[in-house]
């Protein structure tokens, strides 16, 4: 990688942070105002449940690059396709093959800003208890 190439990345895996950040700020406020529990412990409960949804959300890029779900998925646009009278443009395995795959840093990433929301909560748990 050149040095353009680096800065490019690391720019990339920062506006990826960043909207990450701003997720969670969302999401954490909004498991704080469902709960109604403003205490530590709605806190704890609140970083926890962000860090589990953003790790599964992780989890679900990785099954999407390995087109677990491609074929339930055409064959639900096949099927409504088919109720509306048209047919579908490609087949099954060109539409498989035309699908992109989840960049391994979006996942990687990801992955890693959710076990460490997870870590942080759990570490606040023990040091209450």
């Amino acid at each position: 990688m050149t040095q353009f190439e680096k800065k490019a990345f690391l720019k990339k895996i920062l506006y990826l942070i960043l909207i990450l950040i701003v997720i969670s700020a969302i999401a954490v406020t909004l498991i704080l105002l469902f709960s109604k529990n403003y205490s530590l412990v709605g806190w704890i409960n609140a970083l926890f449940f962000n860090g589990f949804l953003i790790s599964a959300f992780s989890w679900m890029m990785i099954v999407s690059n390995a087109n677990l779900f491609t074929t339930a998925i055409y064959g639900v646009k096949q099927f409504i396709t088919g109720i509306l009278g048209r047919r579908m443009e490609k087949d099954i395995i060109e539409y498989r093959d035309s699908r992109r795959s989840v960049p391994k840093h979006i996942i990687i990433t990801t992955m890693i800003f959710g076990v460490i929301f997870m870590l942080i909560s759990m570490a606040l748990y023990y040091i209450i208890s």
